[in-house]
C-alpha cells in the first residue's frame, strides 16, 4: 500500500479517476437522451443502451489507465531508451489542474478510493455469501405439477440448461441463485398463497433471468460500481439497468404465458410480501412493481425512470466542473508541448540544436510552466531525467521549484544532488538555505560543493556560518567551493576563517581564500 501511495503510480491512478468526473458524466448525460429518445420502444432496447453506457464507464478509465502506464516510444531515434518522458493521456487536458492544485492530495484520493472499492467489494462478497445460503434453503419439494410447468416454461424460453426449482425457507419472494446451475426458489408461504398460474407466472419471470444471463450481467454491474463508486451517474445507470432488466423478463414472461392482464395480477398480489432480498439475487419484485404493472396494464405508460432532481443537479454540477476543468488546462496544452520538446532536445545530446533548447528554454520561463520538469524530477526512475529536469528548473529561476528542488537534495543520486543545489542557487531564494546547509553533510563531495556554491550564489549572511563549517571539509573541492563562497557573502566574520585557508595544503583553496579576503578588504 506504501510502495503504491508514493509511487508515480498513485498519480497516474489518480488523474484517471479525477478524469473520469467529466467522462462518467457525458456518459451520463448521453444515457438520458438516449432513454427519452426510446421512452416509446421496447424494454430491450432501452436496456441496451443502459449496458452500453455501464460498458463505456468501465472501458474509458481502463483504456486510459493502460495507456499511462504502457511506455512511451522515443522521441527520435537517436535518443537512447533510457529516458522518455512520461505524458499521460490527460496530459493536455488537465494535467497542469491536478499538479498545481491536487497534485499533493492525489495520494489521499487514491487511499479513499481504495477504502471505498475494499468496503464495497466486503459487501459484494457478503451479498454472495448470502445467495448462496439462499441456494441452499431447501424447506420441502415442490409440487410434481409446478416443476413440470418450469420445465415447459423453460422449454418454451429456449433454456437448454437444467432448471432446478426448490422450495426455500428463507426466500420471501421467488428468486433466482447462480449462472452455471442456476436454482429457482419458492418461498414456501408462496405455495399456498398464490393460485398455480400466478406462481407459474413468477417462475416464468425467473426463468427469463435465467434465458438472457442476468445473473452474469449483475455480477459485472456489481464490479463497475464497486470499482467508480464515486460517480452518481455510475449509480444512476445501475439503477437503470435493475429497471430495464426487469421489464424485459416480464415482456417475456408475458410472451410465454400469453396472459398480460394475470401477470400483472401477480405481481399485484406479490406487493404485500416484499421483503429485503440480496442484492446478487434476481428476483420477481426488483425494481418498482408499481410502475411495472402500469406498463403491462396500459401498453401507452412508459415505466422508465426519470432522472431525480437531484440526479440532475449533480449532473449539472459535474459539467460546470469538467468544462471549468477544460478551460484551466486549454491555456497550458501548448506549454506542455514545448516542455516535452525541450525533454528531447536536451536528452539528445546533440549541440547542434543549442538554439533550439534556448528558444524552448525561453517559452517555458515566460509561461511559467514548470509542472511537467517537477513531475520528472520526482517520479522518474533514471537519475539522467531528474539532474535535466533540475537543470531546466534553475534555468527556469521560478520560486515554485523551490520546494521540489530541497526535496531532491535527498536524491539517490549525487548528480541529481548537485544539479537541485545548482539550481537552488540560480534561483536565489533564501528559504532554501536550511536544505542547503543540511546538504553540507551529505556523502558525496559533488553533492556538498554544490550546497556550497548554492549558499555562496544566495548570499545571504545567515549562510555564513555553514560555509565557514565547509572550509574544514576533507574534499579541497568543497574547501574551494567554500572560501569563493565567503568573499561572495560579504560578511567580514569570515575574515577569521579565510586566513587560516591560507594555510591550506591545496593551492586552489588558497588562492580563492586569498581573493575572498582581498574582496572583503576594499
Amino acid at each position: 500500500m506504501n510502495w503504491l501511495l508514493q509511487s508515480s503510480t498513485a498519480e497516474t491512478l489518480g488523474g484517471v479517476l479525477l478524469h473520469f468526473i467529466w467522462q462518467g458524466t457525458l456518459i451520463g448525460i448521453a444515457l438520458q437522451l438516449a432513454l427519452w429518445i426510446l421512452r416509446g420502444s421496447r424494454a430491450a432496447y432501452r436496456y441496451l443502451a443502459c449496458c452500453a453506457a455501464m460498458l463505456a464507464m468501465a472501458a474509458v478509465p481502463s483504456l486510459l489507465l493502460l495507456a499511462a502506464l504502457a511506455p512511451s516510444a522515443p522521441v527520435a531515434a537517436a535518443q537512447p531508451a533510457a529516458w522518455t518522458p512520461r505524458v499521460l493521456p490527460y496530459s493536455s487536458a488537465i494535467e497542469p489542474l491536478v499538479h498545481s492544485r491536487v497534485g499533493a492530495a492525489l495520494p489521499w484520493i487514491v487511499a479513499i478510493w481504495l477504502a471505498g472499492v475494499l468496503l464495497l467489494s466486503a459487501r459484494a462478497f457478503a451479498c454472495w455469501v448470502a445467495a448462496q445460503r439462499l441456494a441452499q434453503s431447501k424447506a420441502g419439494i415442490i409440487p410434481a405439477a409446478l416443476h413440470a410447468s418450469a420445465q415447459r416454461i423453460a422449454s418454451s424460453m429456449g433454456v437448454r440448461r437444467a432448471i432446478v426449482v426448490v422450495q426455500s425457507g428463507l426466500a420471501e419472494v421467488p428468486a433466482v441463485v447462480g449462472w452455471i446451475k442456476p436454482v429457482v426458489l419458492i418461498p414456501a408461504g408462496l405455495l399456498t398463497g398464490l393460485i398455480g398460474k400466478h406462481l407459474e407466472y413468477l417462475i416464468a419471470h425467473e426463468i427469463a433471468h435465467i434465458r438472457r444471463n442476468d445473473y452474469l450481467v449483475n455480477l459485472l454491474q456489481t464490479a463497475v460500481e464497486t470499482l467508480l463508486f464515486y460517480h452518481p451517474a455510475v449509480w444512476w445507470t445501475s439503477k437503470q439497468i435493475r429497471l430495464e432488466r426487469e421489464n424485459c423478463c416480464d415482456d417475456l414472461a408475458v410472451s410465454v404465458c400469453g396472459d398480460a392482464l394475470g401477470y400483472a395480477r401477480a405481481l399485484a398480489e406479490l406487493e404485500h410480501i416484499r421483503g429485503v432480498e440480496t442484492q446478487l439475487a434476481l428476483t420477481a419484485s426488483g425494481g418498482q412493481l408499481l410502475p411495472r404493472i402500469r406498463r403491462l396494464v396500459l401498453p401507452s405508460f412508459s415505466s422508465t425512470c426519470q432522472p431525480a432532481p437531484v440526479f440532475s443537479l449533480v449532473l449539472a454540477m459535474l459539467v460546470m466542473v469538467g468544462i471549468f476543468v477544460a478551460r484551466s488546462a486549454s491555456a497550458q496544452s501548448v506549454d506542455n508541448g514545448a516542455a516535452d520538446a525541450l525533454f528531447a532536445h536536451l536528452h539528445a545530446r546533440d549541440w547542434t540544436v543549442e538554439g533550439e533548447v534556448k528558444r524552448l528554454l525561453g517559452e517555458v520561463q515566460a509561461s511559467g510552466n514548470i509542472e511537467p520538469f517537477l513531475t520528472a524530477l520526482r517520479s522518474r526512475r533514471d537519475w539522467q531525467s531528474r539532474e535535466k529536469a533540475a537543470w531546466v528548473l534553475g534555468m527556469a529561476g521560478n520560486t515554485s521549484a523551490v520546494a521540489g528542488l530541497s526535496a531532491s537534495l535527498r536524491d539517490d543520486s549525487p548528480s541529481v544532488r548537485h544539479t537541485a543545489a545548482w539550481a537552488l542557487g540560480r534561483i536565489g531564494d533564501p528559504r532554501a538555505i536550511d536544505a542547503l546547509a543540511a546538504n553540507l553533510r551529505d556523502s558525496s563531495a559533488e553533492a556538498r560543493s554544490g550546497a556550497v556554491w548554492a549558499l555562496g550564489t544566495i548570499g545571504e549572511p545567515r549562510a555564513m556560518d555553514p560555509v565557514v563549517r565547509a572550509l574544514a571539509d576533507a574534499d579541497p573541492d568543497v574547501r574551494t567551493a567554500a572560501a569563493w563562497a565567503l568573499g561572495v557573502i560579504g560578511d567580514s566574520r569570515g575574515e577569521t576563517a579565510l586566513r587560516h585557508a591560507l594555510d591550506d595544503q591545496n593551492a586552489e583553496v588558497r588562492k580563492k581564500a586569498a581573493e575572498s579576503l582581498a574582496r572583503l578588504r576594499r
